[in-house]
This record gives C-alpha cells, structure tokens and sequence, in this order.
C-alpha cells in the first residue's frame, strides 16, 4: 500500500512540476498585427502624455480618428472589420516636433497582460503643431487581454 501511495504521489508531483514549467515557458507570445495607415486624431481626445486606446467599435473608432486619403493606392485609408479585429492606438501629445510612432512588438507576456512595444523618432522640428500616432489591428480573439504600453530604443 505504502509503495502505491509513493507512486500516487510521484505521479501527482510530476505531473503538476511539469504544468508549471510548461505554464511559465509558453510567455512571451508574439501577437500578430497589422499596422492601420491613413487616418488623423481628432480633437476629441485630450492632450497630454502618450495614450493608449483599445477600440473595439466603428463607432468609438469615429469619435477618436478620421480618414486621411491620399492620391495612390497606397493613399486609401487600412480597412478595419471590427467583426474580426478590434484596433490599438497610440496618441501622443500635439508637438511641433516632426515625430514617428512605429509599432515594433506586440507580446502577450502573462495569461490576460501583453505589452505593445513602439519605437518613437524624433526627426527634428517643423512650423506646424501635429499630433503623431500610429495603429495597429489584432485579433478579436486577444481581446480580453488588458496592454500595456513600452518604448523601446
């Protein structure tokens, strides 16, 4: 009986020793997106430090942002089923500084926590007052996941 009962408890150690490891070694995840092109904040979003929305409706999509068409085909604004995906954007504060947001990672690093890394360039300074994001498109299937937000070199 003793020798079953060692085995029982062998078995149920094992077992949970490699859950656990195999638990921790699944994170970092890399998400795939997509980058949204050709739309401009509006002023409905207040300034101030760099924000991060999660927007998961065409119609909270229409209250932060517009369509910014240019000539070309590449001029058309990214089309957005909010079926299938739902957009992670990021505001920075009005600047006359000519700036670029560019999303470099998006890693799902805990069960529900990921974090989207973007890399800001500054490219000098210009007349005008702007105000730089950038966009990107996930799967609805991360979105219970709560993001954060980290600039990387």
């Amino acid at each position: 009986m003793k020798v079953q009962l060692k085995f029982l408890v062998l078995i149920l150690f094992t077992f949970f020793v490699s859950d656990w490891a195999f638990a921790q070694a699944k994170y970092p995840i890399s998400l795939p997106f997509q980058q949204v092109n050709n739309y401009f904040v509006l002023h409905s979003i207040p300034s101030g430090k760099t924000k991060l929305l999660k927007i998961t409706t065409q119609k909270e999509f229409d209250t932060y942002f517009g369509m910014a068409t240019t000539m070309g085909e590449a001029g058309m604004p990214t089309q957005i089923d909010f079926n299938t995906h739902f957009v992670l954007a990021i505001v920075y504060s009005y600047t006359n500084q000519l700036v670029e947001l560019v999303p470099v990672n998006l890693n799902q690093i805990a069960k529900k926590k990921a974090l989207f890394q973007y890399r800001f360039k500054s490219k000098g300074s210009q007349t005008a007052i702007s105000r730089p994001s950038v966009m990107i498109m996930v799967s609805k299937t991360n979105k219970k996941i709560n993001f954060d937000l980290q600039q990387v070199k």
